[in-house]
């Protein structure tokens, strides 16, 4: 389906639902949370928080149209000006499985006969309609990824990053413990 298809059910789905009182609303979300770290600091900070990931439930899956739609119903959640925080799973996109998945610079898209490319990039495709959405409700968005990853050199990734004038920012984790840099 086109994002401009995509786009007029999004809205209308979302629109069906009604306004999030104030009550509701969080300012921080985390998706492919893995174990939770970020989110419960800034829960411990008092701060309301989402956090999703398929190791919490099946049903959680971006891959399903179930879990896609549940992260788009947590997103309506997000008060204005909040943030989201995406980390989807790299080990498509780096360095080391341009072997395996034959992603290069000219050809971000990979090799579509295998599966687990076919599947990174639908999930990028659908990271590319929740940050629209994300934007378009006047929200941050932060993605996480490793410095060598091809993610922000693939089609619509990079038309969404152009489109809406997105910086990136490069945070040295190992300052602060971590073994390696990411992006986000």
């Amino acid at each position: 389906m086109k994002f401009s298809a995509l786009a007029v059910v999004l809205s209308t789905l979302v629109a069906s639902f009604g306004e999030v009182s104030d009550g509701e609303a969080t300012f921080f979300q985390e998706d492919f949370a893995g174990d939770h770290n970020l989110s419960r600091a800034i829960w411990y900070a008092g701060i309301p928080v989402i956090c999703r990931d398929i190791r919490d439930s099946r049903h959680l899956d971006w891959l399903s149209t179930w879990g896609f739609l549940i992260t788009l119903q947590g997103l309506r959640h997000m008060a204005k000006h909040g943030l989201a925080w995406f980390a989807p799973p790299c080990s498509s996109w780096i360095w080391l499985s341009r072997g395996s998945t034959f992603r290069s610079g000219l050809n971000p898209r990979g090799a579509l006969r295998y599966k687990k490319v076919r599947e990174a990039n639908r999930i990028a495709r659908r990271l590319v309609y929740l940050l629209e959405y994300l934007v378009r409700k006047s929200c941050y968005f932060a993605v996480e990824q490793p410095m060598t990853s091809l993610l922000w050199t693939y089609r619509p990734v990079r038309r969404f990053l152009r489109r809406w004038n997105v910086f990136e920012v490069s945070i040295p984790l190992g300052q602060y413990g971590a073994p390696s840099e990411k992006l986000g």
